[in-house]
């Protein structure tokens, strides 16, 4: 039997390096991704009207993967994920990150047993009486809200996503935009940065997706906002720079050298701009930290829609 001792060994040669390289271990960035903050608040001061004066919070599932999923080498035991949906409040309208996911895909695909029908259905009547509707990027959980409205006509009638979002069609799986949809949608082009509302700015970031990107928010109080969508699940890879394992950036078809800049990037700005409120795509701790400081609250209003001034989207 000494052979099958000597193939036992020889699959372990193999595989202990290729588990270590696809699984437990992440390189570090090669740089850091560009960010101008002067820009971005200056742009955030620049379209007339009222600043945000609330932000509200849907969370619409949760589930748990192992720890090992979010950040390459934290281990097997399981860590809490949840899906966000966000609406901002104007003193005339509201504005909408975001859209959750269908109860189908959360318990199909996520394996969550807590699907939020009455908060999918609050952010489905948002969306139709929002001034914009902007996605931090085009994957169904942040996308399904939108692809499967029931009334595509209303829902499309103020949402403004990217050509990157919009040509994405695989990315959107499993409820990818209808033509219905396309044909409706307004896209929204910009190179770096654009201001989108008063306070309002989106920061293009691809990598995670190829319609990634941040939404910079600052609100009349002053408090600052930063959705930062899934370039980061949970604030550990920004502390960390550190990515999810190579073999789920496989799977997720990213383009892993960027989202370490961009994770380099975000850690640089907590170090130099604390009070920058960086909010991760799936982190319920960060979530749940920032409701019971009344940063965020719960559960969306409901507000009547304006018309959008030119240069941006109205709330």
């Amino acid at each position: 039997m000494k052979w099958l001792a000597r193939i036992a060994l020889l699959l372990a040669i193999v595989a202990l390096p290729l588990y270590s390289w696809f699984i437990t271990t992440s390189e570090g960035p090669e740089g850091a991704w560009p960010i101008d903050m002067v820009e971005v608040r200056m742009l955030a001061q620049s379209l007339p009207g009222d600043l945000p004066t609330d932000v509200r919070v849907e969370q619409v599932a949760s589930f748990a993967v192992p720890a090992q999923a979010i950040v390459a080498g934290a281990g097997w035991q399981n860590r809490g994920m949840a899906i966000y949906a966000y609406q901002l409040v104007f003193p005339h309208g509201t504005g909408v990150i975001d859209t959750g996911i269908t109860e189908t895909q959360a318990k199909n695909d996520m394996r969550s047993t807590d699907w939020n029908g009455a908060a999918f259905k609050r952010i489905q009547d948002a969306v139709v009486n929002s001034g914009f509707t902007v996605l931090t990027h085009e994957h169904a959980d942040h996308l399904s809200g939108l692809s499967t409205h029931p009334d595509p006509e209303k829902a499309f009638a103020h949402a403004l996503l990217t050509p990157e979002q919009i040509a994405n069609r695989k990315g959107q799986a499993p409820h990818p935009l209808s033509d219905r949809a396309i044909s409706l949608v307004k896209p929204l082009s910009y190179d770096t940065y654009t201001a989108l509302a008063p306070g309002v700015v989106l920061i293009k970031m691809p990598g995670h997706s190829l319609g990634s990107q941040l939404v910079y928010v600052k609100r009349f109080d002053g408090i600052e906002l930063l959705f930062l969508g899934d370039v980061a699940w949970q604030m550990r890879n920004v502390d960390e720079v550190r990515e999810r394992p190579r073999l789920v950036t496989l799977i997720l078809n990213e383009d892993r050298a960027k989202v370490l800049q961009q994770l380099q990037t975000l850690n640089d700005l907590k170090k130099s701009d604390p009070a920058l409120v960086q909010i991760p795509g799936h982190d319920p701790e960060v979530v749940e930290a920032l409701i019971a400081k009344g940063v965020l609250h719960k559960e969306f209003v409901t507000a009547a829609k304006e018309p959008a001034p030119t240069g941006g989207a109205s709330p």
